[in-house]
């Protein structure tokens, strides 16, 4: 090997590991960055130069090392069983929250509920059972009623309420999955791009991924990884993201 030659090796072996302490730089630096998927350096040794006649013969000495690409380190099983969180997580918090606007709403359980103002009611009317013709308990009866009419009819209009401001906000809903479906099928079309290129879509991916994982809290989608990069998002067996197309 030439002077040049070794100099040339040393070169690539500087340049490999400067590239290794700043993607080691970046993996730290983002240690608490949402969505973000440590990364390595995949590496390869390079062969001898081709040589020929007499001084082909004999061991020669490789040309260093070359960078091949910047591997993201993601597993495919955790990211699928991180959506799959996700989504039993965004089912539970709004039923959880629609049963707890339930509760506040008939006061149930409580001293105040209907199941209360029943009691009250049914005890009224005993008491008018057990002293027919007096005035006080009949009186009481009337008052219960009333009470007890004006409960459930201020529980239907709350009920009434709740479901409208429910619906609101499942539509307010469809609009962010409608959205995030659109900025995957955007990414889908940038990372295609990009690895046809032979460039790297490592930020990218990651994007994406957090857009997959809002998409399946709002609707339980599941995601197919595709060959050309893309990705696949499902909903109910249909498909909201195919490609660079999003479906409303």
């Amino acid at each position: 090997m030439s002077t040049f030659g070794a100099l040339n090796t040393a070169y690539r072996g500087l340049s490999a590991a400067q590239q290794a302490m700043d993607l080691a730089g970046q993996n730290i630096d983002n240690v608490g960055t949402d969505g973000y998927t440590r990364q390595r350096i995949d590496q390869s040794a390079l062969g001898p130069v081709a040589q020929e006649g007499l001084a082909a013969t004999g061991p020669r000495v490789g040309q260093g090392v070359s960078v091949d690409r910047i591997e993201r380190l993601g597993n495919a099983l955790l990211d699928a069983s991180v959506r799959s969180t996700a989504s039993s997580a965004g089912y539970t918090a709004q039923r959880s929250a629609a049963y707890q606007g339930i509760e506040a709403t008939l006061q149930e359980p409580g001293s105040n509920g209907v199941a209360a103002q029943l009691q009250s009611f049914w005890a009224a009317w005993q008491d008018v059972a057990n002293q027919p013709g007096e005035a006080a308990p009949a009186a009481a009866l009337l008052q219960s009623a009333s009470q007890l009419a004006a409960k459930i009819s201020g529980g239907y209009a709350a009920l009434s309420d709740q479901w409208s401001a429910t619906r609101s906000d499942a539509q307010g809903m469809v609009g962010s999955l409608n959205s995030a479906a659109r900025q995957v099928a955007s990414l889908n079309k940038s990372i295609r791009s990009a690895l046809a290129a032979g460039g790297s879509a490592n930020e990218l991916i990651d994007a994406r991924n957090r857009l997959t994982q809002t998409i399946a809290s709002l609707a339980g989608g599941t995601v197919r990884d595709e060959p050309d990069g893309t990705a696949t998002v499902y909903l109910g067996g249909n498909a909201l993201v195919s490609g660079d197309t999003a479906r409303a």
